[in-house]
């Protein structure tokens, strides 16, 4: 990080000289001209005032005079023969008297004996040391505050961004609680929010899978066990019971895997590169196969909507039929003589309930059961379907809700999906 610092912080002060230095050709190249016309503006009526005299009086001290104007202009001013003018500055000198450009000597020409001089800066005079010394203090105070400035600057920058180095080292160690502070005092923009966010996501997702783990390994145990048990009593049975044991230990591998089906699948849920497949089907279209996969003689399954079912929606088919498969299976396991399915369409919505006139669930319990493994009783299952549930309404953008049937007395869960 500190290597980061002394870079930027060189960086940016060449990046400063670099401006002074654009600002000084911008100066002389864009400037210069105006400030030469200018001057030879000036300067023509100082030699028209020379000329004057020294015609009207040719016995005035002519390289006095000359030595007045250069000492007034802080200039040196000598005579040239012509032949040492270049050819296109004696061309203009022909026109005006007084030649002004950015080359190193400037030229003018009196008419008392058609005489030329040559002009350059005079370094030594005080007023010229005086105002090099002037532009470069000034200068170097611009310099040294531009670098003071962007050095507290830079330094801040480099503090906070070590506290973040120093947390994504904490975070990195297996310290997944690590968070960075989010005052203004030691903020990078946004980036401490996201990072707090990043963090908070990781150390949720890790204690997830901690969590499944866990519940995989006890849920995995009791049928193990079983599948143990029915191996041993298979050796000692007598012939008759052999078919009997050979299908007590079909359904535990069932179970089995029934279990690691609902998994794997909730584990891919978990992943963030879901898409979602949209297609454009008709209401009856996605519910009728789903009522007639579940439906059975024993708890009929009664369904209503106060929507056109013919009406097309656009949802993603697969996710929405098993959310739906999800919901139904779990309340025939919980119905004791029906269930009420209906479905409605409001504000562009698909909105779909399901009841049952089972025991119900207590309030406090609403959230809880969407959590993975989460079983209120010891009724069969993995505590998977609802959490997977709520997993694919999270990628289809919709949401679910538990609640208490107001008809049938017990539970209630309702999805809403876009259309």
């Amino acid at each position: 990080m500190t290597r980061l610092f002394i870079s930027l912080y060189i960086g940016f002060l060449l990046i400063v000289f670099s401006i002074f230095f654009s600002i000084n050709l911008i100066d002389i190249y864009l400037f210069d001209d105006n400030v030469n016309q200018q001057y030879a503006e000036q300067f023509s009526a100082e030699v028209e005032l020379i000329d004057q005299i020294i015609q009207e009086n040719p016995s005035a001290n002519l390289q006095a005079l000359l030595d007045l104007v250069s000492n007034k202009n802080q200039q040196l001013i000598t005579a040239i023969d012509k032949e040492n003018i270049p050819p296109s500055i004696l061309k203009a000198l022909e026109i005006k008297k007084v030649w002004f450009d950015d080359n190193e000597f400037d030229y003018f020409r009196l008419d008392y004996k058609n005489q030329f001089y040559k002009i350059e800066i005079n370094d030594n005079h005080p007023l010229i040391i005086k105002d090099d010394h002037s532009m470069a203090t000034a200068m170097f105070i611009l310099f040294l505050i531009a670098a003071m400035g962007s050095g507290i600057w830079l330094f801040s920058l480099h503090r906070k961004l070590s506290f973040l180095e120093q947390a994504a080292n904490r975070f990195g160690s297996g310290n997944f609680t690590t968070r960075v502070s989010e005052k203004s005092r030691h903020k990078v923009g946004k980036l401490n929010l996201h990072f707090n966010q990043m963090a908070q996501q990781i150390e949720q997702l890790i204690a997830s899978h901690k969590q499944l783990t866990n519940m995989v390994a006890h849920e995995l145990r009791s049928p193990i066990f079983r599948l143990q048990l029915q191996v041993e009593l298979l050796a000692e049975s007598p012939q008759q019971q052999t078919e009997q044991r050979i299908q007590s230990l079909e359904e535990d591998l069932y179970l089995l895997q029934d279990l690691v089906d609902e998994f794997l699948q909730y584990n891919r849920l978990e992943r963030p590169d879901q898409k979602i497949d949209l297609t454009v089907i008709s209401l009856a279209e996605l519910i009728q196969p789903v009522i007639q996969t579940i439906d059975s003689q024993i708890i009929k399954i009664h369904y209503s909507t106060n929507a056109n079912s013919e009406a097309k929606i656009t949802v993603d088919k697969n996710k929405t039929q098993r959310i739906l498969k999800n919901l139904l299976e779990n309340a025939q396991k919980y119905a004791d003589n029906s269930i009420l399915l209906s479905t409605n369409i409001i504000n562009s919505r698909l909105i779909i309930t399901v009841e049952d006139d089972g025991i119900g669930i207590d309030p406090s319990n609403f959230d809880k059961i969407f959590q993975p493994f989460c079983k209120l009783d010891k009724k069969s299952g993995y505590g998977l379907g609802l959490a997977i549930c709520q997993r694919l309404l999270q990628i289809s953008n919709g949401e679910i809700k538990a609640g208490t049937s107001s008809s049938l007395g017990g539970a209630c869960f309702t999805i809403s999906l876009p259309i």
